[in-house]
């Protein structure tokens, strides 16, 4: 009897993982989830009673010894367990299993975070510091459909293959980024020697430090993100169904979900702050401008 491959109940982002070499966090996910399973395999297959037989299922108590030499054992056999178990493995294995890996995904606790020592770039003044999610990339995502008041664009730099997406910034996004944000402020000042060679006061680093969100007036808060515009890591477009798709004709009028991952934090010698990419954009609406009458 064959059993439902564990990787038939990860996400996509994670079927990908199922074939390279296991890390030291992935295999204790796995160790736990197997413990998980076999603790609730008494909930899923069924007592044997012994006091019981299939023919009968009251008590044998008045039976004769002879008689109950000739009533077959109501211990159930080994097929019949896996069989039982195997009707349960999805039931079990794959709502538990798959619970477990969406929340660790896609759902980070930022304390979970970590920032790499800097490493310097082609750009004078300029360093990188890888942030990691365990031994993961950080990777952030949220069911809410968010819009954009603005085209994104590069300003003037006409080969780049970035551009800024500002996000309205809203419910989960508003709650998890200013979180993040008070979280990198606090762990660049206690790491400061580390990353910036000297130690650097609280003050000083909230004047230098550039936040995720930004607030202008009365207007809502955005979110700063980038779009990859080609290579390997390009930003993704998908439709409602999950299909490929192009990426929007019209931003102002799309409204849409995003897949973000926390880069890298940034140094340079006047400002630092973190990197936000998106690497999938979800089209769930596109309305059709209205076409334009002439006033005259």
């Amino acid at each position: 009897m064959s059993y439902p491959s564990l990787t038939h109940v990860l996400p996509k982002e994670t079927q990908s993982k199922a074939n390279t070499k296991p890390s030291v966090t992935m295999c204790f996910q796995v160790l736990a989830c197997a413990y998980h399973v076999f603790t609730k395999v008494d909930e899923v297959l069924p007592k044997a009673n012994p006091k019981a037989t299939p023919t009968n299922p009251q008590s044998n108590s008045n039976k004769s010894p002879k008689q109950l030499q000739q009533i077959p054992k109501a211990t159930p056999t080994k097929a019949r367990r896996g069989q039982k178990f195997a009707q349960n493995f999805e039931q079990v294995v794959r709502r538990e299993f798959f619970s477990y890996t969406y929340v660790k995904e896609m759902i980070m606790d930022v304390k979970s975070l970590s920032i790499s020592g800097p490493t310097p770039t082609a750009v004078d003044s300029l360093n990188l510091c890888r942030i990691r999610c365990g031994q993961d990339d950080a990777v952030w995502s949220s069911k809410e459909e968010v819009e954009t008041p603005f085209t994104p664009s590069s300003f003037n730099e006409v080969k780049a293959n970035k551009q800024n997406l500002d996000i309205r910034c809203i419910g989960d996004y508003l709650q998890f980024f200013s979180e993040l944000d008070r979280w990198a402020l606090e762990y660049v000042v206690v790491n400061s020697v580390r990353l910036f060679g000297k130690k650097l006061a609280r003050e000083k680093a909230a004047a230098m430090y550039r936040p995720c969100i930004k607030k202008i007036g009365t207007f809502d808060p955005l979110l700063r993100t980038k779009l990859t515009l080609e290579g390997q890591h390009r930003t993704r477009y998908w439709t409602m169904a999950g299909e490929d798709r192009n990426k929007p004709e019209c931003w102002q009028a799309t409204v849409f979900k995003t897949r973000i991952r926390i880069g890298y934090l940034y140094i340079t010698e006047s400002t630092f702050g973190l990197a936000l990419e998106c690497t999938d954009v979800q089209v769930c609406k596109e309305f059709t401008p209205a076409p334009l009458v002439c006033p005259f």
